[in-house]
C-alpha cells in the first residue's frame, strides 16, 4: 500500500531514503500501517522517535526487528500499564537492556527483548543461503518441521548475561516464527520447564534441562511471549501476551504476581 504523508506522518518519514524500500511489501496493509503509526507516536512522544530512526531506515530485518521492540514497548506501557522510566538501562556485563519499567510497588524492572522471526529457522535447517529466505514467509502447501522450544532456549542464552541479581528482570521474546510461541504455548513450557530426558538424547528438547530447571537461570525473574496479528475478523492489530516465571530465580528478580493480572500465566 501506499504510505501518505496525511494519514501515517511519521510512517510516511521513516520511509524517506530507507534501505528497505523495494526490498518487500511493507506495509501490507493499511491496518498494519495504522499499528505501526500509533507505535511511532509513542516513542516519538517519549522523545525516543531520533534514536530509532537509523535501525527503522535499515533494511527490512532490521527494520522488523526494531519494530519488534518498540511493540513490546508499547504493550508494556499502554497494555500492562508499566509507565517505562529507563531507555537502554545498564544491565550486568557492562550490557544494557531496552526498557526499565515502574512496578506498582515502586521498583524498577529491568526487560530485554529479542525478535526472533521465521528466517532463523530455515537458516538452521537449509544454511544462510537458502533460496527460501527471499521467499514470503508462507507458502501455499508447503509443511515444515519446526521446534520453537529451540528458539526460546537460544534466547535466554544470549540474554541471560544481562541480567543481574538486584531487581526484577523480564525476558520478552517477541516472535514471528513459523507457529508462533503464543499459538502453541507447549513449546516454550517444554523450552523453559521439562527437565533432561533419562538415558541418552543426543539431539531434541529432552538432551538438556530445560532453562527454568535447577538454577543455572537463577537472575531471570521470568519469560515474556509477546505475539502481534491482524486477523481480518478483528480489523485491527491483535496483542497476545503471556508470562513464564522461573521458579528457581532468585527472590530479588522475580516478577510479581501483582502485574501482568489477566494474561496468561505460568506455571
Amino acid at each position: 500500500m501506499t504510505i501518505t504523508p496525511g494519514r501515517h506522518p511519521l510512517l510516511h518519514h521513516v520511509r524517506q531514503g530507507a534501505r528497505w524500500v523495494g526490498q518487500d511489501d511493507y506495509p501490507s496493509c493499511s491496518e498494519v500501517a495504522d499499528e505501526h503509526e500509533r507505535w511511532l507516536r509513542f516513542i516519538d512522544g517519549k522523545g525516543e522517535l531520533a534514536r530509532f530512526l537509523p535501525r527503522l531506515r535499515d533494511r527490512a530485518a532490521q527494520r522488523d526487528d526494531t519494530l519488534a521492540e518498540i511493540a513490546v514497548g508499547h504493550l508494556l506501557e499502554h497494555h500492562a500499564e508499566l509507565p517505562i522510566v529507563g531507555w537502554e538501562p545498564p544491565g550486568a556485563n557492562g550490557k544494557t537492556g531496552e526498557y526499565l519499567v515502574r512496578l506498582p510497588q515502586g521498583q524498577d524492572m529491568f526487560v530485554e527483548v529479542k525478535a526472533r522471526g521465521w528466517e532463523e529457522e530455515v537458516v538452521r535447517v537449509e544454511g544462510p543461503r537458502s533460496p527460501r529466505l527471499l521467499q514470503p514467509k508462507y507458502l501455499s502447501a508447503e509443511a515444515r518441521a519446526t521446534a520453537p522450544w529451540r528458539s526460546v532456549r537460544e534466547t535466554v542464552k544470549k540474554a541471560y548475561p544481562k541480567m543481574d541479581s538486584t531487581r526484577p528482570t523480564m525476558l520478552v521474546i517477541h516472535d514471528d516464527l513459523f507457529v508462533a510461541l503464543n499459538s502453541w504455548p507447549l513449546n516454550t513450557e517444554i523450552a523453559l520447564y521439562t527437565p533432561k530426558g533419562k538415558g541418552s538424547h543426543q539431539g531434541g528438547y529432552l538432551a538438556e534441562d530445560g532453562c527454568f530447571v535447577g538454577r543455572s537461570f537463577e537472575r531471570l525473574g521470568g519469560v515474556g511471549v509477546l505475539n502481534v496479528d491482524f486477523p481480518i475478523e478483528v480489523g485491527m492489530a491483535r496483542f497476545r501476551f503471556s508470562v513464564y516465571d522461573n521458579p528457581n530465580s532468585l527472590p530479588a528478580v522475580a516478577i510479581p504476581k501483582t502485574v501482568f493480572v489477566g494474561y496468561l500465566r505460568r506455571p
